[in-house]
């Protein structure tokens, strides 16, 4: 069962946690979706985590208690166009796979229209059951307003392999 720490801001933590929480039941998959906050953080030092998605800025004073929570995460999905602190990120054994709109990140949207995204792999990922997934554009269809939320359901449906 996959159990993925959502680290966001609510209106986009309630959409991601709706949206995946729907995918991963239409491939009859349980999973369990957990907040990430400057509340919550300090009471998840024993949960391992087999994904974690951070789509906001990492809050400095917070930086022992995310290096602990990340250091058994398998995949870490970033936001690349949120100003992050890097520095503890490249230390991990998890894999990083960034997203969002700059250019040097993994997954980016080379083509936004009003009902449809054209997600663009720019480096090969490993899924979670190891395939490789190559470099390649894949159509997707948006789900809502938020695009980099989009990019979030899409990058979970490479990762753990879910019906589009």
């Amino acid at each position: 069962m996959p159990l993925i720490g959502i680290m966001s801001e609510k209106h986009n933590e309630t959409e991601i946690i709706h949206k995946l929480n729907k995918k991963f039941k239409e491939n009859d998959i349980n999973s369990e979706m957990i907040t990430i906050n400057e509340k919550s953080i300090k009471n998840l030092k024993n949960i391992k985590l087999e994904t974690v998605i951070i789509d906001k800025m990492l809050p400095v004073e917070f930086k022992e208690e995310i290096n602990h929570l990340l250091r058994d995460t398998k995949y870490v999905l970033l936001n690349m166009d949120v100003n992050n602190n890097l520095e503890n990120i490249k230390a991990l054994k998890a894999i990083v796979i960034t997203y969002g709109f700059n250019s040097k990140a993994t997954i980016t949207a080379s083509s936004v229209e009003e009902d449809n995204t054209l997600l663009c792999i720019q480096r090969n990922i490993k899924t979670i059951k190891q395939k490789e997934i190559e470099q390649q554009e894949i159509a997707m269809k948006n789900n809502g307003s938020n695009k980099y939320v989009d990019m979030v359901i899409g990058t979970i449906s490479l990762l753990y392999q879910l019906k589009t």
